[in-house]
C-alpha cells in the first residue's frame, strides 16, 4: 500500500527530491530517519515515533 501524501508520513513536511526510506510504501524522510536511528528509549520522542510507525505497519494488513 503506497502512501499518497508525496511528503514525510512521520512529520508531515514536504520531501525534497534527496533520497528518502520507505516503510510499507510511505516515505520518510532523511530527518526522521535521523531522528529515529538515535532516539533513546527514555527520550519523550521515542513513544511518538513508535506510535507512528505501528500505524504504517498496522495499514498494511
Amino acid at each position: 500500500m503506497a502512501s499518497e501524501f508525496p511528503g514525510c508520513i512521520l512529520c508531515r513536511r514536504f520531501c525534497s527530491a534527496g533520497p528518502s526510506i520507505y516503510v510499507q510504501g510511505c516515505r520518510i524522510c532523511q530527518d526522521c530517519e535521523k531522528k529515529i536511528v538515535s532516539v533513546t528509549v527514555d527520550d519523550p520522542a521515542y513513544e511518538i515515533y513508535v506510535e507512528k510507525l505501528k500505524e504504517i505497519w498496522s495499514q498494511a494488513g
